[in-house]
Order: C-alpha cells, then structure tokens, then sequence
C-alpha cells in the first residue's frame, strides 16, 4: 500500500517538494491535476509495488475518501498571510503567450538583450504586475490555501501527523530538513547538488529559460542586428538553463555560469558543439554575449522582485477591505482550530497572522 499521505494547500514549497519526493524515488503526483487521473496512476502504481505516497488537496472530493490505510500524513505549515502573499504572487501558466521565437533561440547580433526578456505574467488576471485584489475575490482559491481542519476532517485514518515548518525548506536548511525526511519515511538520499539549487516552478523573472544562443562566426563584425543567420548551418548551439539536470548529463560542457536569485544559471554545449572550444575568439564573443544577456535576466528578477506583494502589502491591503478582511478572518477561524489546539507552538510562531488578528481586534473595536 502506500507508505504516508503528503497533505497540501499550495503556497508551500509543494512545487519543490514533489519533486524532491520523486528524485528520492517516491511515486507521488501532482495534487493539481484531476483526481480521477491521479487515482488511476497511484492504482497501476501499487498494483507494480512501486513506493507512492498520495499527494491530496482540499478539492478532492472522492480520493481522500478511498485512503483507508492507517499510515501518518506530512503536512508543511506556514504564516497563512505569507500565503496569501505568495498565491498573490503566483506566476500564470500562460507566459508563453508572451515569449517569442526570438526570446527562446537569438545569435550574436541581438544585443538589444531587453527585448529577449518577456514581460511578466500573473495568475488568474494575466496581468503584469501582482494583483491581491484579485487574487482575494476568488473564494475556491482562499479555501484552498487557507484550510486544513476540513482537509484532515476527510482523512480520518492518518496515524500521526508529522509537521514541518515552510522556512525548513529555504535552500539554507534543505539538506538537514530532508535528510530527516529520508529517514522519516525510508526514503532514497538524493544528491546534495540537486538538493541545495532552487527548484521552483516558474523562477520569478526567469521564467523564459531554457534558451538557445546560436552562434556563427559571420555575426561578429556586425554592427546590427541580423538574425539570417539563424537559419544557416555551422554554427555552434550555447543553451542557457536554470535546470540542474544539465550539469550532471556527461555529454555537455559548461562555458560561462552565474547565481541570479539562488538559482544558478548555466550555459553549456553538447558534444556535437565542443569545437567551438578551441575557436577562442568566438568562445571570447560568446562569453561576452553571455555576460550581457545574465545582466538582463538579473535586472529583470530585481525588477520582479520590487514589484512582487509583501506580507506588509497584504495586510495593509486587508486593513481597507472590510469585506475581504472579514472573510479571510472567518475562513481562518474555522480552519485553525486544530492546529490552535494541538499544535499552538506553530501558531505562536506565525509573526503576520498575529498581526491580523491583532489587527482585526482593533478595528472590530472602532
């Protein structure tokens, strides 16, 4: 059967958990996706012995109730105002609507690297910039992310519930935080180099890699752009990544690489491009096309990051919506007791929703 239940509400770490759950050999999906296709997965999964987990969410409405196996559960707390942060901040599905040809494969003469980088793009509005007053009018969402009494309400076989803090995921405390988890559930030890990189979804402003830098030698002594030269053949393809698999595959060669926001970035050649190693002048041109097109990116996640909403931005945010204030404050009444009960230590750590509550005592006041 299977060995625990990995108890979700998005907001997180999910994204990186589930991938770290299946580089230690876990069968475990996403909690996203339909539930009737999940169910059919983790079925031909125990029917080959394979080692699952079951990932459930809030919106199930049938899975939680086919798990009757008495095992524990692993669930990821964490301050619910940085919650709502964070789905404020959730990138859309949808950036390729606004990547083009040439943001994804560009030669030499693209110099004008800002015109490389797509614009932004939010969840739910698709807007450029992150919007709570969106975000916060869809109710599906907030009970979602917010809940978990009626989460383990539907669960009512989980032994023991095991909890870890979101902050134990930070790249500076993964290692320890999944070494205990490793030998929590007996689980595979998974490569440290792949364990200490950020694995995110869409890296905020790097959401357009991996890209392709083609370069040919005609490009050089050109003075302007000129991308003809993208359908010519002799040329050498650099890759640029984020991805950390790239590093540990034995047919690539890693020319230039930098840290933009905990994630390092790569940019490599396969087998069929290493001559381009002994044509130093070209290997010096490309370097320097690289250093240009890393600043971009960075300018771009700095610009990300200035505009991304703040745990202070929610709450100064909710202070003027009386409307979404109350419901929040109710939805959390309702779904906290659980943890105010039996776990109040976590609570008592949350420092934002401390602040709301404060908060909405002394409105509730005037």
């Amino acid at each position: 059967g299977y060995k625990f239940i990995y108890l979700n509400n998005g907001a997180s770490a999910s994204w990186a958990i589930l991938n770290y759950f299946s580089l230690s050999g876990v069968k475990i999906y996403e909690y996203w996706m339909p539930q009737e296709e999940n169910y059919h997965l983790y079925y031909n999964d125990l029917l080959n012995n394979n080692f699952v987990a079951v990932a459930v969410h809030i919106h199930y409405s049938k899975l939680p109730h086919l798990l009757i196996e008495k095992v524990p559960a692993l669930y990821v707390t964490r301050d619910p105002i940085s919650k709502l942060k964070s789905i404020s901040n959730h990138a859309s599905g949808y950036l390729w609507k606004n990547i083009t040809p040439i943001m994804k494969r560009f030669n030499l003469t693209c110099k004008e690297y800002s015109k490389l980088i797509p614009k932004n793009r939010y969840w739910m509005h698709e807007g450029e910039y992150p919007r709570c007053d969106v975000t916060f009018k869809d109710n599906w969402h907030l009970y979602g992310c917010l809940s978990f009494d009626s989460l383990i309400q539907k669960i009512p076989n989980i032994t023991e519930i095991f909890y870890y803090s979101f902050e134990e995921f930070e790249p500076k405390n993964i290692l320890s935080t999944w070494t205990k988890i490793s030998k929590l559930f007996q689980l595979n030890l998974i490569d440290n180099s792949l364990l200490e990189t950020r694995r995110d979804r869409v890296r905020f402003g790097l959401g357009v890699l991996p890209v392709c830098l083609y370069v040919l030698e005609e490009d050089v002594i050109k003075n302007e752009e000129d991308v003809s030269s993208l359908n010519k053949e002799g040329g050498y393809e650099i890759y640029i990544s984020a991805d950390t698999e790239q590093r540990l595959e034995e047919n690539v060669v890693i020319i230039d690489e930098t840290n933009i926001n905990d994630s390092r970035i790569i940019a490599y050649v396969k087998d069929e491009c290493k001559d381009i190693l002994h044509n130093e002048k070209l290997l010096q041109e490309s370097k320097k096309f690289l250093e240009g097109y890393f600043q971009a990116l960075r300018e771009n996640v700095d610009k990300t990051k200035e505009n991304l909403i703040t745990e202070r931005k929610v709450l100064e945010y909710l202070k003027k919506d009386i409307h979404t204030r109350n419901k929040i404050k109710k939805l959390l009444d309702e779904e906290l007791n659980y943890l105010k009960i039996h776990r109040p230590d976590i609570v008592a750590s949350w420092k934002y929703y401390k602040e709301f509550e404060k908060m909405c005592e002394e409105l509730e006041k005037n």
